[in-house]
């Protein structure tokens, strides 16, 4: 398979490149040396291997994005043009109008997708961008037509790819599942920290916390933590994994048992003063 159509498979979703391949056979154009300047889809992915691109169209209903990708755009850091070093460069359209233009760092780990997260039948527009950086720095923008405008809603900087969207409960808006990132690095390394869940709902064009609302979510992690610890009773860094548990354990309403654990399984030579700097901790974070 040539080069072309695997840049077709990897920018199309599986049903629109088996289509779009066997037009592009049909017309005989299969070897042509750049990118076709109307790919359709509904999602983009860039990873490290992507290569640049231009006019890749993203399209769902009324909803329409065009996309130029540059993976080789210089960081800048130039105050007086804070987009001048972006990877990626979009125009979104409404009902085929230009409605706005705007740009995102993405050379990995980024991505824009079209998807109906509030099932009103027009489907918002899903920016993910990586800015680089050790566990962290990725953020979304959301844009939602509102009436006669789109709203833009963008994250605060999230730890690595930093959720994904579901409909836990069916009710037709889609929650963003995601972490507290507070808790990384916070009494124990990276690797050894356990982040709670943080869960978001998704109505008239922003996000609203709802983590609370979803207790099933919430005891997997639990469940998770009492595995990890009880395999490794003597692990070292085992503070910075009861941290997020004792932390999820009051968000269903378990604080005191959460508590009494944390105690019996704590690692007081790595820091004796652990229990009080730990509820400190959860008070200015809003779980007690």
């Amino acid at each position: 398979m040539t080069t072309i159509l695997w840049r077709w498979v990897f920018l199309l979703r599986k049903d629109l490149a088996i289509a779009a391949l066997t037009l592009l056979s049909i017309f005989g154009i299969v070897n042509m040396p750049s990118l076709p300047s109307a790919a359709v889809a509904a999602e983009l992915e860039i990873e490290p291997s992507t290569t640049a691109f231009s006019n890749v169209v993203l399209s769902d209903g009324s909803i329409r994005v065009v996309v130029d990708y540059e993976p080789d755009t210089p960081p800048s850091f130039n105050l007086d043009n804070l987009e001048a070093g972006h990877h990626i460069k979009y125009e979104i359209y409404h009902d085929y109008q230009p409605v706005l233009a705007s740009s995102a760092y993405g050379n990995r780990f980024s991505g824009i997708s079209l998807q109906d997260l509030d099932s009103d039948g027009t489907a918002e527009i899903i920016v993910r961008s990586y800015s680089n950086g050790a566990h962290c720095c990725t953020k979304f923008t959301i844009y939602s037509w509102q009436t006669d405008h789109f709203s833009e809603f963008t994250t605060p900087s999230l730890n690595s790819r930093g959720g994904r969207f579901e409909d836990l409960n069916g009710d037709g808006s889609s929650e963003f599942i995601s972490a507290d990132d507070s808790f990384l690095y916070r009494f124990s390394s990276y690797a050894d920290s356990l982040a709670p869940p943080l869960i978001y709902t998704f109505r008239n064009g922003e996000l609203f916390e709802t983590t609370r609302e979803h207790p099933v979510r919430i005891r997997e992690t639990i469940a998770r933590a009492e595995t990890v610890i009880a395999k490794n009773p003597l692990w070292e860094g085992r503070n910075g994994y009861l941290a997020g548990y004792v932390a999820s354990k009051a968000l269903v309403g378990e604080y005191e048992e959460g508590w009494r654990y944390m105690l019996d399984h704590y690692n007081a030579e790595v820091n004796p003063d652990y229990p009080a700097a730990l509820r400190n901790f959860l008070e200015s974070a809003g779980y007690l």
